[in-house]
C-alpha cells in the first residue's frame, strides 16, 4: 500500500475542541497530514455514543429512550458536521457517521470494515484531564479486533 486513501478517524463528539489551535481534534489533523492528494482520498469521521441513563437496561418509567437515543446521535452528528465544514469547503472528502453501542470498539471495528479503512485513528486517552500512558481497556480490544479482522479479508 503506497498510498493511503481511506481513513477512518474515532473522535468524541462530545469534547469541545474550541481550544485546540484549529478547533479540530488531533485525531482529525493527524489524519489530514497523512493525506497526499485531498481529492482522491476519504475520510470518514465517526463517533459511537453510549450514556448509560439512555440504555434499555436502565430503568425508569415515562421516557421514550428510543427518541432521546436519536435526538442524543442527531447532536453528535450536527456537531460533527459543524466540525468539519470548513474543510468540506477545502475539497477534503468527508462523510460523518454516529453509532450506538456499548462497547464501543464493536461497532468502530464493524464500521471500519464496512468502509474498508486503509487506517483507523482514534485517540488513546479517553479521559483528558487523566494522563495514561497506557492504552485503555477499550482501546486495546478495538486494535485486537481490527488486526483480525483485516488479517481475514
Amino acid at each position: 500500500m503506497n498510498t493511503i486513501e481511506r481513513i477512518m478517524v474515532v473522535i468524541d463528539a462530545n469534547e469541545d475542541y474550541s481550544n485546540a489551535p484549529d478547533g479540530l481534534p488531533v485525531e482529525l489533523r493527524k489524519a489530514l497530514r497523512l493525506i497526499k492528494d485531498k481529492y482522491s482520498a476519504e475520510i470518514k469521521l465517526i463517533s459511537v455514543g453510549y450514556e448509560r441513563y439512555l440504555s434499555h437496561s436502565f430503568r425508569s418509567i415515562g421516557y421514550d429512550y428510543t427518541v432521546l437515543r436519536k435526538d442524543y446521535c442527531d447532536r453528535l452528528t450536527q456537531t460533527m458536521e459543524e466540525l468539519v465544514a470548513g474543510l468540506k469547503g477545502d475539497g477534503y472528502k468527508i462523510s460523518c457517521e454516529v453509532g450506538w453501542a456499548h462497547p464501543r470498539y464493536e461497532m468502530i471495528v464493524k464500521m471500519a470494515v464496512e468502509f474498508s479503512a486503509d487506517v483507523l485513528i482514534q485517540h488513546c486517552r479517553a479521559y483528558a484531564k487523566l494522563v495514561h500512558h497506557h492504552l485503555t481497556h477499550d482501546s486495546w480490544l478495538g486494535i485486537a479486533r481490527f488486526r483480525y479482522c483485516l488479517s481475514r479479508m
